[in-house]
């Protein structure tokens, strides 16, 4: 087969959220390679599957036509906060204001502090 073949039958694959037949389809193909180069590259995309099973297996129940949604709700929720002028974070400092930051976004400011004793009605 092909190379531009094989990898539209992955693609589709991945788009029906079929991480076992992904593997088995380039176990199949491996076998039948003698190229030692591309039988190390398979086995790494083998892992790669492996590895973001989880993801695959979910991507036909979400409607996902690209991440230029979410990279705007991190530019807005994180980035703008954290980039002001003269601003520079450390990750253990940055993590918990992006936790806080979280809760005021969501709706739960005043439910977390209730929760914890700190806000009355």
């Amino acid at each position: 087969m092909e190379r531009k073949g094989l990898i539209d039958e992955l693609l589709n694959l991945a788009g029906k959220g079929k991480p076992d037949e992904m593997g088995e389809r380039l176990e199949e193909l491996m076998r039948q390679s003698r190229d030692p180069t591309l039988r190390v590259k398979i086995g790494e995309l083998i892992t790669y599957i492996e590895n973001n099973r989880e993801g695959i297996e979910n991507a036909p129940k979400v409607d996902f036509y690209g991440s230029g949604a979410i990279e705007k709700a991190i530019d807005v929720t994180i980035c703008r906060r954290f980039k002001k002028r003269g601003m520079s974070w450390y990750i253990h400092k940055a993590n918990p204001l992006l936790a806080l930051r979280l809760l005021k976004l969501n709706g739960e400011w005043e439910t977390y502090w209730r929760q914890k004793g700190l806000i009355t009605l």
